[in-house]
């Protein structure tokens, strides 16, 4: 395989233009990746970072914690059940008010010191009323610790406490706030506003076999892919990121045919010399691996690099298995579409080369 690489070296600037077309393409894959998955995460990272296993509903929400309503008598049988680390939870869309500036926020309504908040990035947990913990999005808001934010009822303030990474619900930040702070909230509407849970969270795998009437149990899984318009958006964006992958290898498999084109001469020298065809296939398939496997390696590392200055509230999320994934299977298929020019190859005859001929 060294006369590959002696022929790379030689003809370094053509081969440097196909190399930094397999860059720009990879790049166009992981970018879309990261996008999708950054999506992704601004739908159901609250659910998604909860050390939750299932989560209990009424049976006509479907699986949507907002639509769901557990009567008292209902909450009383949950609890009975004694299932460890359970805790109560309730989901409401709101909006808090910063500098004058209207913001959307979806209020997590968990218990006092609660196990299933995200974990604080920065700041103190809630410790009484009408406090609020707030994902770090905020803080692109010129939102800081110790300010204090006007819920859309336009009486109620709250006090930041702390930010939370990753904290995202229905593409809009989360604020943990606690039960008691949420009557407050209602009650400056409705003064007869009495608590009631949407949900019960729990890390107890024995829920799973609970049977109880008007109630489902569902796995976190499930859950995510009943938060509206997720899964729409995330089965269109994974689609257009694998016919972009195959996209570009076809692409990129046009261009090592026209290159074979170019060495039609130098190929049927090699063959009146003596060489097999199943050499000069390895040679082609391996000049094509060494020219993906470096594209592949390049767009990674600038993908990495663009990741780490984008605005925080950009929606972009870079999942290493994810890139795993894509960088193997862009190389296999890459390699794959170059068999193209293989059969090219296949067909050159070293007679009509010497003879002056085009094979």
């Amino acid at each position: 395989m060294s006369y590959t690489f002696k022929e790379l070296l030689f003809f370094k600037k053509k081969y440097l233009l196909v190399e930094s077309l397999v860059i720009l393409m990879i790049f166009m894959v992981m970018f879309l990746s990261g996008l999708t998955n950054g999506l992704r995460r601004f739908v159901s990272a609250g659910i998604e970072n909860m050390p939750a296993s299932h989560f209990i509903l009424s049976e006509e929400a479907e699986g949507i914690i907002p639509f769901s309503h557990l009567s008292e008598e209902t909450v009383t049988a949950i609890k009975g059940e004694s299932f460890k680390g359970m805790e109560e939870l309730a989901i409401q869309r709101s909006q808090v008010t910063t500098d004058d500036e209207k913001v959307d926020v979806t209020y997590f309504i968990l218990e006092d010191s609660s196990d299933f908040a995200s974990e604080i990035s920065d700041g103190n947990a809630v410790a009484k009323e009408n406090e609020i913990i707030l994902d770090q999005r905020f803080q692109a808001d010129d939102v800081k610790i110790g300010d204090v934010v006007l819920d859309k009822n336009g009486k109620t303030e709250l006090t930041v406490v702390g930010f939370t990474k990753g904290a995202m619900y229905g593409h809009t930040g989360i604020g943990y706030i606690s039960r008691k702070t949420y009557e407050n909230l209602m009650t400056v509407d409705n003064s007869k506003f009495t608590w009631s849970s949407q949900a019960f969270v729990t890390s107890d795998e024995a829920v799973a076999d609970l049977d109880l009437d008007k109630v489902e149990v569902w796995s976190k899984a499930d859950l995510i892919e009943k938060i509206p318009g997720y899964a729409a958006e995330q089965g269109t964006l994974r689609m257009i990121t694998w016919v972009l992958v195959v996209a570009s290898a076809a692409v990129l498999a046009v261009f090592f045919y026209i290159i074979s084109l170019d060495k039609r001469q130098q190929f049927g020298v090699l063959k009146a010399l003596g060489m097999g065809m199943g050499s000069l296939a390895a040679q082609q398939l391996f000049q094509v691996f060494i020219l993906a496997l470096v594209g592949v390696l390049v767009g990674d590392a600038l993908t990495l690099g663009l990741a780490s200055v984008l605005p925080v509230k950009m929606p972009f999320y870079l999942n290493l298995s994810d890139m795993g994934i894509l960088s193997v299977t862009f190389i296999t298929v890459t390699v794959v579409a170059s068999l193209l020019s293989v059969s090219r190859i296949a067909k050159i005859d070293p007679i009509d080369i010497i003879n002056g001929g085009e094979a």
